[in-house]
């Protein structure tokens, strides 16, 4: 029975709904990226799935653009379908933490505008089909930040939120034996979105 108590105890936190820690509320979002999970450029739609009090679980899926590696970019190029499952935790305004512990400021003025940030990890898929070259299956991992910045619109239901990410995309390949993929350039990417 005590381990059946420190157990609910100890998990109850994970059921709590406190008072939520972000603003910025939205439920579909389009946003290109470079780089990341495709190696190309990429044009996604965004959809939260689950928003709880200290972030939210999205998904996201595309078709992007991937340039050959060797010769012609353009003829050994290729289609990419980037599909993507990640979670974003708040770290709410971390600017202004960072800002009041490098600075003695005692009367600061309000923020023209006001930046929410996440920490997302998550895991994609991505395969691609190139003209001339054998086809692949990429399988990464996501580990990342991203800041949201809240307009408001008055006469809309909700509020514009634009935003923008940077991460770490692992790869991993299984068209020649599932492996870890350390040489691969396109790890590094950011994004640009809106919510719509």
């Amino acid at each position: 029975m005590r381990i059946f108590l420190f157990l609910l105890l100890l998990i109850s936190p994970l059921f709590s709904r406190g008072q939520w820690k972000y603003k910025t509320k939205y439920k579909h979002a389009i946003y290109s990226e470079m780089l990341g999970l495709s190696k190309g450029i990429s044009l996604n739609y965004n959809n939260i799935l689950y928003q709880e009090s200290k972030g939210f679980v999205s998904s996201s899926i595309g078709v992007a653009f991937v340039s050959g590696l060797r010769g012609d970019i353009f003829t050994q190029s290729g289609v990419g379908i980037p599909i993507t499952l990640t979670y974003n935790y708040s770290l709410g305004d971390l600017d202004k933490r960072i800002k009041k512990r490098v600075t003695r400021q005692c009367i600061t003025r309000p923020s023209r505008l006001d930046f929410e940030w996440f920490g997302e990890g998550g895991v994609g898929f991505c395969p691609v089909f190139y003209k001339m070259l054998p086809d692949e299956r990429k399988y990464a991992g996501y580990l990342g930040l991203r800041v949201h910045l809240q307009i408001s619109r008055p006469y809309k239901n909700s509020d514009l939120v634009l935003f923008l990410r940077g991460g770490y995309s692992p790869f991993y390949r299984s068209s020649r034996g599932f492996r870890y993929l350390p040489h691969e350039t396109g790890a590094l990417g950011g994004s640009l979105g809106v919510s719509i």
